[in-house]
């Protein structure tokens, strides 16, 4: 557990809480370029955080993500994963703050189960709203054919090494990286 007891803004940060872990921000109340990415049963806390700004946030399942009462969201992404606790976000973002700019993202990984990509049709449906589709595959790297981005980085840079709590590429190069260069 790591608290950051004095800081009130943070700019142009990313931060990755590894799995079990929390981070907290008791006083933080603005937020912009900011990146959150939670490992499985990880907490993220900025009770008094009102203003998020040009940030991303990447929730799945068994991640806890708690903020104050959000009044300014500008420019601000969603992860939408196709799991309940991102499915969760979006729709309680929809209902809150329907007039806020946010934007749904989905990082298609392309080995997501056929049922994950109706999931995400359907989550369009619900919001009205288009959800943007990213890929972790580079124009460089489209020339490798029959790979689809996971087994690309799997294989081709990390060496079969396959991702584990101790070391999280996969959130990285699937999630955040393509988040920040789109």
């Amino acid at each position: 557990a790591m608290t950051v007891p004095k800081l009130t803004t943070v700019g142009r940060m990313i931060a990755e809480v590894s799995a079990g872990g929390t981070l907290s921000f008791p006083e933080m109340t603005t937020a912009s370029n900011f990146t959150m990415s939670l490992g499985d049963n990880a907490t993220f806390t900025a009770p008094k955080l009102v203003n998020l700004q040009s940030s991303v946030l990447s929730l799945a399942p068994g991640r806890t993500f708690t903020t104050g009462a959000l009044t300014n969201i500008n420019n601000t992404r969603i992860a939408v994963s196709g799991g309940k606790d991102s499915a969760a976000l979006a729709v309680y973002m929809k209902q809150r703050y329907p007039e806020l700019p946010v934007e749904y993202v989905f990082c298609d990984t392309e080995c997501e189960l056929p049922e994950t990509y109706e999931y995400i049709e359907k989550m369009e449906d619900l919001l009205g709203k288009r959800i943007v589709r990213l890929t972790a595959i580079y124009e460089n790297q489209a020339a490798k054919k029959n790979r689809n981005p996971f087994e690309f980085w799997l294989n081709e840079q990390y060496g079969g090494f396959v991702p584990n709590p101790r070391s999280r590429w996969c959130p990285r190069v699937l999630e955040i990286e393509p988040f920040e260069r789109d």
